[in-house]
């Protein structure tokens, strides 16, 4: 092997070590309540592989601290629920895609009736739906006392693969542990307000964290839907109350996991459609794209060359002639300003 190729190996070896070593470079800690911190910083970052190995350290270091091995055990509990719902979200969403594939995929077929392409693949396709079936009905009896919005979600989407008679009981089982949750909600209200007795006319705004656990709640069963821009309206105004809060860390961190190939696919479709020369879609579907990922340069920047060649193509027919006989005006394409 040439020498610059010994070179680049040990270099993307040095780079892939650098990768999986940050959490190492921690000084080492004096004592348990410092590792204990360390832990929740990697943890707050949603590093849970990192945070689990500093505590494992922590119990070489530290055998005789319980809260390490208890803290130990909480984590790794939460991890394989998390890391299960994850899977699960990735299951559904991978679903939506195919159904959405298959929708378009049968108008073509209905448009060009019998041709063997667009037959085979839509029997390609089914067959692939099919085998999704039953992780959808797992993810849904899975997730039906954790996150009732993605059990009813993986439910709805088995039942638009294939109606059966196990839909009917996981939807119903879902909304009956829905109304349980909501009464049990209720009456813990109730109890925390009578348990606060405040003087005749004071004000009953609730605390800054009140408001921040319920903007937290909303953004979280927001993302269980899939209704991503109301989460990302609820994860805004608690990164107002606290921007260091570890939940909304976590929730930021898991929007920004699924916002992305939302924002990829927006984003390929308004450049097709700027490619057609069908400005206004493209411009509507950048826009949309744009409110998911605020702060994309990139996107901006094409909206704002869309809106150029928009404003540029409205100057150009309010100078057109009325009468039939003139010449028209010639206009620019979308790819004519690029």
């Amino acid at each position: 092997m040439s020498g610059w190729r010994l070179s680049l190996v040990a270099g993307l070896s040095l780079l892939g070590a650098c990768t999986r070593l940050p959490w190492r470079e921690m000084p080492v800690a004096k004592d348990a309540g410092e590792l204990l911190r360390q832990a929740e910083v990697l943890h707050a970052q949603g590093r849970w592989e990192d945070a689990l190995a500093r505590l494992r350290e922590g119990r070489r270091w530290f055998p005789d601290d319980a809260r390490i091995a208890t803290l130990s055990e909480k984590w790794r509990g939460e991890w394989r629920q998390q890391r299960a719902t994850l899977e699960d979200r990735l299951r559904a969403t991978d679903a939506e895609a195919l159904l959405t594939r298959r929708r378009l995929l049968a108008k073509l077929e209905a448009a060009e009736r019998f041709d063997p392409l667009n037959q085979s693949r839509l029997a390609l396709l089914d067959a692939n739906l099919k085998t999704r079936r039953p992780g959808l009905i797992d993810c849904a009896k899975r997730q039906r006392g954790i996150a009732g919005g993605l059990a009813r979600r993986c439910a709805r989407l088995a039942a638009r693969i294939a109606p059966g008679e196990d839909i009917p009981k996981l939807t119903s089982a879902a909304k009956r542990k829905k109304k349980r949750a909501r009464k049990v909600e209720k009456r813990s209200d109730a109890r925390n307000a009578g348990a606060r007795v405040l003087p005749r006319g004071a004000p009953t705004a609730a605390t800054p964290r009140d408001a921040l656990a319920k903007l937290l709640d909303e953004a979280r069963d927001a993302l269980d839907e899939g209704a991503l821009l109301d989460a990302l309206v609820a994860l805004d105004q608690a990164r107002a109350l606290n921007p260091e809060d570890a939940r909304y860390l976590r929730l930021r961190a898991r929007f920004r996991l699924e916002v992305a190939p939302r924002v990829d696919a927006l984003d390929a479709l308004g450049n097709r459609l700027y490619r057609d020369e069908r400005l206004q879609p493209a411009l509507t579907v950048w826009r949309l794209a744009r409110r998911l990922a605020p702060d994309d340069t990139e996107l901006a920047a094409k909206i704002e060359r869309a809106e150029r060649v928009a404003a540029k193509l409205r100057r150009i027919r309010s100078r057109r002639p009325l009468d039939a006989g003139a010449p028209p005006a010639s206009s620019p394409s979308p790819t004519s300003d690029r």
